[in-house]
């Protein structure tokens, strides 16, 4: 059987896509300049395998650090909300119990409980010295190797995956994740600011590494990139709890 994306689909998926973007200039163009046309050329696109990710909007930032963010088109999100709809699931059994970097019902009240229930795990209720150890990966997302994390996640799809959409995931798969959104960017920052960025948080259009903040796919990526490192440190280094956040 064919697999075909239906209308209904790509629409849950951008419903779950406008929640708090509803006054962002892409949004408000993408919804009310012919939104039922812009859908069905999403569905079409992805049904006859034509779909291509549009030039990312490239901004700067200087909290909490300085550094360049890319975010996709309105269109493009739209894609990315319907791939994590469906494997959702599937990567948050792969992600260990301590990870609470963009996952539901995984919030800072989730992370602040769960951080006292390990203290006094750890402590024996206070009953016993315990230490913690925080590391940063600096420039972590810039230094993603793409290619890698599509792999990942191809994997993931073939192994796990029991929905009806694998075949088309599999598709979109290097598209998303393989995609340089350094290439054709639009710049939408103060070229003066853009410059005082340091090259580590810079993504570079001819390197195979780095992957926009500003994605819902690439939160998802930096999750499943460092699983295995994850579950090294709890299982290979003796450390009896982790608790992950990517920024």
């Amino acid at each position: 059987m064919e697999d075909k994306i239906t209308f209904e689909e790509i629409y849950e998926a951008y419903l779950l896509c406008l929640k708090n973007k509803k006054g962002k200039q892409g949004t408000y163009k993408f919804v009310n300049e012919n939104l039922c046309e812009n859908l069905m050329e999403l569905v079409n696109n992805l049904n006859e395998r034509n779909y291509n990710p549009k030039p990312s909007n490239c901004y700067v930032i200087t909290e909490p650090a300085l550094r360049e963010i890319y975010a996709a088109q309105f269109s493009d999100r739209v894609i990315q909300h319907f791939y994590m709809k469906e494997i959702e699931d599937i990567l948050d059994e792969e992600l260990v119990d301590g990870c609470c970097s963009c996952r539901k019902q995984r919030g800072t009240d989730y992370a602040l409980k769960l951080l006292k229930k390990y203290l006094v795990e750890t402590s024996n209720y206070g009953k016993k010295d315990c230490f913690f150890l925080k590391i940063d990966l600096s420039g972590y997302f810039m230094s993603i190797d793409r290619k890698h994390v599509g792999e990942k996640f191809s994997k993931l799809i073939m192994e796990k995956y029991k929905g009806k959409h694998k075949e088309l995931l599999l598709y979109l798969t290097p598209l998303i994740f393989e995609n340089n959104p350094a290439l054709n960017c639009r710049y939408k920052c103060n070229e003066k600011m853009r410059k005082q960025v340091p090259e580590r948080r810079k993504m570079k259009k001819d390197w195979k590494y780095g992957m926009a903040i500003g994605n819902l796919t690439a939160q998802a990526g930096s999750n499943l990139n460092l699983c295995d490192f994850d579950n090294y440190v709890i299982k290979e280094k003796w450390i009896q709890h982790i608790m992950v956040y990517h920024f």
